[in-house]
């Protein structure tokens, strides 16, 4: 079979795009029998043929699941896919905040708990709420065009950032990809209006995130004199009346910076929200979706299994 069904993610897979590993990952089955399949190549002199096949071996059976799953159409296909794929992505958001809490915060509850305390702390602040306003607005209005057009290439930065430090980020080219498009429809659904709460808090994680990477290159290296100011200003920032942060914020706008901390012509502001969106993205690429959703399947088993015992 050339088209497979991923139980996991909803949607209809083409053979080419998965490998041996995919199928059992994200069970991809049989689109008629919902039978496990197991990918397969056979090597023609046209070149490779990549197919679906499943375990049990019956010609009767595979036929007729064979010409089934070809009456599948391509309007189907993609009307499924659509749903499955906005569904998703509704519940993504549903649990964003408690995702990040407990996926870029591990460890006990009570140092979680201190992180959503800190989160909550940068929300309260006037000068960052300003700040969170201006990038919200910015990101949906003149950098939107410019973020579509380079959102891959973000990904794909933060796949070697990521690589360089774990050894690996996903094994397969498919699952690499889905996890890249999952993060990318999260991103631009954060920046509707509804979601502008979630938009706020991966906002807050990043500045956390930022400081504290900014802290670890301190402790490893000499700092060059824009990189300490922009610290020394991030960490005041928080604390500050809502007038001595929006000086701050001002005093940026007029600090030119260049290379090799920035590009040519760059101020420390457009650095300072160039990094932050960077780690918002980061985060967005990081969280284990596929994770997430085995969660959910698991606790909706055990909700279905609780109904019929009553």
């Amino acid at each position: 079979m050339k088209l497979g069904y991923s139980i996991l993610l909803g949607e209809y897979v083409e053979s080419a795009f998965v490998d041996y590993n995919d199928c059992k990952h994200f069970q991809i089955v049989c689109p008629c029998c919902k039978e496990p399949t197991f990918k397969a190549v056979k090597e023609e002199a046209k070149g490779p043929i990549h197919y679906l096949s499943h375990y049990r071996k019956d010609e009767a059976y595979e036929s007729e699941c064979e010409l089934r799953v070809s009456r599948i159409s391509e309007e189907e296909i993609k009307k499924t896919n659509s749903q499955s794929r906005n569904q998703k992505i509704e519940y993504f958001l549903s649990v964003l905040q408690d995702a990040i809490i407990t996926h870029e915060y591990p460890g006990d509850a009570k140092g979680q708990e201190s992180a959503r305390r800190f989160i909550r702390d940068l929300l309260r602040s006037k000068a960052l709420c300003k700040l969170r306003e201006l990038l919200f607005d910015f990101e949906r209005g003149a950098g939107n065009e410019y973020m579509e057009e380079n959102l891959d290439a973000y990904f794909n930065d933060y796949v070697r950032d990521i690589t360089e430090v774990a050894g690996e980020f996903y094994k397969t080219t498919y699952a690499l990809n889905v996890q890249k498009r999952i993060a990318a429809d999260i991103w631009q659904h954060l920046l509707s209006a509804k979601a502008k709460d979630n938009y706020f808090f991966l906002f807050s994680h990043a500045y956390i995130v930022l400081l504290l990477r900014m802290n670890r290159a301190r402790s490893e290296r000499s700092l060059l004199e824009c990189e300490s100011d922009l610290h020394r200003a991030m960490s005041r920032i928080p604390e500050a009346s809502k007038q001595e942060g929006l000086d701050i914020l001002e005093w940026m706008r007029e600090y030119p910076v260049g290379p090799p901390f920035a590009i040519e012509g760059s101020t420390l502001f457009a650095k300072f929200c160039s990094e932050i969106t960077h780690e918002m993205l980061g985060t967005l690429l990081r969280l284990p979706y596929f994770d997430i959703l085995k969660q959910q399947a698991s606790k909706q088993q055990v909700s279905a299994s609780c109904w019929t015992k009553r």
